[in-house]
Order: C-alpha cells, then sequence, then structure tokens
C-alpha cells in the first residue's frame, strides 16, 4: 500500500524490477480508503497468502479484518514507539495485542 503518485514508490519499483523481485502495488488513498479492502483480499486470494506482515496501525487492522476471509497468519512490527502521538502509540498497542490474541 503506498499514497497514490508516490515518488519514493517508483523508486522501490525500479529496484524490484532490477532485482528482478515481485512487487504488489495497492494505492491507498488514506485512512478512510475503503476500496483497499477487496484489493488487498483478491491479493491475498490470488498469491495464496500465508503470513501477512502488518507495520501500522493500517495494515494491522487490515490483517485482522482479512483474516476473516482468508485464512492465515498475523504478524506485527511495530515502529516508532518514541516518537508516535500518544493516541496513536495506544492504537497500534491494541492492534498488535488483538494479532497476538488472533494467532494464539
Amino acid at each position: 500500500m503506498h499514497p497514490p503518485n508516490d515518488p519514493g514508490f517508483a523508486q522501490l519499483r525500479a529496484k524490484a524490477r532490477a532485482w528482478q523481485a515481485p512487487l504488489l502495488s495497492v494505492a491507498d488513498r488514506g485512512f478512510w480508503d475503503l476500496g483497499v479492502v477487496p484489493r488487498m483480499l483478491n491479493i491475498c486470494r490470488r498469491e495464496r497468502v500465508a503470513v501477512w506482515h502488518g507495520h501500522d496501525y493500517k495494515s494491522n487492522a487490515l490483517g485482522l479484518l482479512l483474516r476473516r476471509f482468508w485464512p492465515m497468519k498475523l504478524v506485527t512490527t511495530v515502529h516508532g514507539w518514541s516518537t508516535t502521538p500518544r493516541a496513536l502509540r495506544s492504537t497500534t498497542r491494541s492492534t498488535a495485542s488483538a494479532c497476538r490474541a488472533t494467532t494464539s
């Protein structure tokens, strides 16, 4: 997932091409872009995803939601504990706890 027209993603795409590594792209227009859900579910089914690795509140929450429709393990890596605003830290902790609870 990446913002539409993100110049950093173009660099990532070039590196993936140079390494002949597969790269799947889902444009994400922000928190309320619910169109991401069916696009990600289609990718999970098509690629037969076994592990969903989230790194932030949205990818963790999406993993929890998509797991209801596609059987996969959930993993989360939490970043930015010291510089993230308090409300987001709380949300991230809650999501990480939910991921642990659903994969135990």
